[in-house]
């Protein structure tokens, strides 16, 4: 075997694009993002792998969270006028 097991008991993996979609949305939601981004650094040995989840963790995270906000306030507006 060339490569050894996917970290995070196989969970993280980036071979395929589901399980890829399922790691980004992870760090999207700053859910444990940094023990993929330690295990990318570890594998690929270059400090660009900081430069690139800072990217996705700042950009994108902050872009969910303000689509969720967003969703709350079209939302909460005809709740406060019916009560």
């Amino acid at each position: 075997m060339y490569f050894a097991d996917n970290p995070n008991a196989d969970t993280t993996s980036f071979d395929s694009f589901s399980a890829t979609s399922i790691v980004i949305m992870q760090s999207l939601t700053f859910d444990e993002f940094m023990r993929v981004c330690y295990a990318v650094m570890d594998a690929t040995r270059t400090p660009l792998v900081v430069a690139f989840w800072l990217v996705i963790v700042l950009f994108g995270g902050f872009f969910l969270v303000n689509l969720f906000l967003a969703v709350l306030y079209q939302v909460a507006p005809p709740l406060t006028r019916t009560l």
